[in-house]
């Protein structure tokens, strides 16, 4: 798959403070790719140098091969900080001001705003319109120029559960058309549900980056186990697909092998005589395993 975006050695400081330091990241055509990180990460940094908002202190990028010209940049849809609409516009009147100031047709608007589920509320004011209605209208807003790459910065922030689920759908739509998406989030498990690919920063630097399918794969089951029988812990240590047992308070919690679970374990402690009268499975979440890396991280 060829690649659209490559960051080499990119750092950008400020002052004594550097935001972002020696970051290198390659990204695939087609790929939903999320940079993760706590606030002051360096995510909003590094999408401003990809965009030339901001220029880095060393360091290099390129977008589909090319130095990050005007004519390059036509082809990238971005959302970097919340757009500013007209209030008492309507949303069709707010993106025929939008593709003047663009340069691109405005025979896109219905299309852009079908896709963000506002084609009905064309007509009516930007001030009505609820906070998660509004950041549709910014997403249909760099739609405008049909580009092959839309770039988003924390698009689910501050949202209600509803307007988090209608941006991922959105977010998931346009993906399947084929477009690349740069996503830029501290939720870590919003990048579970839309990116096929992440990165890690933590203080400016790169400290992990794969495929989210991966990430799930590797992720455990521990199973808690309670029984009557005070050498359960000994019991459990014996069966060939534990990995791990470690007693909390009344309990055992085991990490089992893949393809085994809860179900083959009480079947085995039952052949050792074992009733079992607590059994619970907790799979690790993807957003466990970030926060884990972050902490263990430097």
């Amino acid at each position: 798959m060829s690649s659209v975006l490559e960051i080499v050695n990119i750092s950008k400081d400020f002052g004594r403070i550097s935001a972002v330091k020696n970051l290198s990241l390659q990204v695939s055509k087609g790929a939903v790719f999320g940079i993760l990180g706590p606030n002051g990460s360096g995510k909003t940094t590094t999408l401003a140098m990809i965009l030339g908002a901001s220029n880095p202190t060393s360091g290099s990028f390129n977008w589909f091969g090319e130095n990050g010209n005007h004519q390059v940049r036509k082809r990238i849809g971005a959302i970097l900080e919340f757009p500013v609409f007209y209030p008492s516009f309507s949303a069709e009147k707010n993106l025929r001001i939008t593709a003047r100031i663009k340069e691109v047709s405005a025979e896109r608007i219905d299309v852009v705003l079908g896709m963000v589920g506002l084609l009905e509320r064309k007509h009516d004011a930007f001030k009505t319109y609820s906070l998660g209605m509004k950041q549709r209208l910014a997403i249909a807003s760099a739609m405008l120029c049909d580009p092959e790459v839309l770039i988003l910065d924390e698009p689910t922030n501050g949202l209600d559960p509803q307007g988090i689920a209608e941006i991922r759908t959105i977010i998931r739509d346009i993906a399947e058309q084929g477009k690349t998406i740069i996503l830029a989030s501290h939720l870590l498990d919003e990048v579970q549900k839309v990116c096929t690919d992440f990165c890690i920063l933590k203080s400016g630097n790169l400290i992990y980056q794969g495929k989210v399918s991966d990430s799930e794969q590797s992720t455990t089951t521990e199973i808690e186990v309670g029984a009557a029988d005070k050498d359960l812990e000994i019991h459990l240590r014996k069966i060939p697909f534990v990995q791990t047992v470690t007693r909390v308070g009344d309990y055992c919690r085991v990490v089992v092998l893949s393809g085994h679970d809860a179900a083959a374990l009480n079947a085995y402690l039952n052949t050792m005589g074992i009733h079992v009268s607590h059994l619970i499975t907790r799979k690790e979440s993807l957003e466990e395993k970030f926060l884990s890396i972050l902490n263990v991280q430097a």
